[in-house]
């Protein structure tokens, strides 16, 4: 599966789960000189940065605290006194100071150091990424951490930074050094099934925000439905769903599961039992408004065969296991997932 799916989807699925779908036509992927992920993200990465720099860098004010002669902001007496720094005709203060010099640009500035000296990307790129380097003369260089990146904070006047601080990150925990000295390599983090399932449930949840009106699109938690007559309700497990898409007349429930395979084969194959019970437990314990259809979806990446499986149990609500077939246009994606919602009800 990880190896069939064009970078191009890769990257409108990471658009779509990043919630930064406006930035999907930044690059033109049929341009790049080699076709793979190091080159696409290095590309966009520098496409979104000269964008960045037309509209300014983010600000923010920072603490200070300096020994200085000219007196500003406050006096740390404490300090000052602890440090004999009054007989040199110094104090010191604390200020705020308005700078560029923040974790968003420095993990920026670090990601472009650290890929304009790999030697994974196209020269083309290296060389507009370079140019691009120039202009964080003011911002220190950091060696990046897994925290820093939820350090940066976004809001509604520096939204622009979210887009390319998901690519820097994306880049920071997929480029690794190499055995050869001084070379890095780009881990195929579409192995990574458990990272791999999050991008693929927040796309297709996203995806029916941003593509229909039908329905309000939400992840729901789904209280059991029991009566406990001895211990406490809160040791039982959280039930929350990928994703529910809801309006009057109808709810439907759809699970997403990004395996390699969607059957398990013994003897022969079969659906994934706890998959089948999972979604069952969703339908069996959500409340139920009268005349309102009910439908529950077990969603799966398309690996060889296409799944089309469609039931009803015992007339309250139906079943479906359904595959998406990734390594298609993006065109017949987007139908597909359409028609997922579109052709509910009863089954014939």
């Amino acid at each position: 599966m990880e190896k069939i799916i064009p970078i191009e989807n890769i990257y409108y699925m990471l658009c779509y789960s990043w919630g930064n779908l406006k930035e999907k036509d930044l690059v033109n992927i049929e341009n790049l000189a080699q076709k793979n992920l190091p080159n696409l993200f290095g590309q966009v990465l520098a496409n979104a940065i000269q964008y960045l720099i037309k509209k300014g860098f983010d600000r923010e004010y920072v603490n200070e605290v300096e020994n200085i002669s000219s007196l500003k902001g406050k006096i740390l007496f404490n300090e000052s006194l602890k440090n004999q720094t009054w007989v040199n005709g110094k104090m010191y203060c604390t200020y705020d100071d308005l700078t560029y010099d923040i974790i968003q640009n420095q993990i920026i500035k670090a990601t472009i150091n650290r890929l304009i000296t790999s030697r994974i990307l196209d020269n083309k790129i290296k060389i507009d990424l370079l140019k691009i380097y120039h202009h964080f003369g003011e911002i220190n260089n950091i060696k990046i951490k897994n925290s820093d990146f939820k350090k940066v904070k976004i809001h509604k006047n520096n939204s622009y930074y979210s887009f390319i601080i998901n690519i820097c990150e994306i880049l920071y925990k997929n480029l690794i050094p190499s055995e050869n000295k001084g070379q890095s390599k780009f881990k195929d983090f579409l192995r990574d099934e458990k990272e791999m399932a999050k991008v693929f449930e927040n796309f297709v949840r996203n995806f029916y925000k941003v593509k229909q009106s039908k329905f309000k699109v939400r992840r729901e938690d789904i209280l059991w439905n029991l009566e406990v007559y001895e211990g406490e309700m809160q040791y039982l497990p959280k039930m929350q769903t990928d994703i529910t898409l809801e309006n009057n007349e109808e709810k439907i429930i759809i699970d997403t599961k990004y395996y390699k395979e969607a059957l398990k084969e013994n003897y022969s194959k079969k659906f994934i039992t706890s998959n089948l019970y999972q979604i069952f437990s969703y339908l069996g314990n959500v409340k139920i408004e009268e005349n309102k259809k009910m439908s529950g979806v077990l969603l799966y990446p398309q690996v060889e065969e296409e799944i089309d499986f469609s039931s009803t149990y015992n007339k309250n609500f139906d079943i479906k296991i359904k595959t998406l077939n990734l390594n298609q246009s993006w065109e017949k994606i987007e139908k597909r997932l359409l028609e997922l919602i579109s052709n509910q009800g009863n089954c014939t």
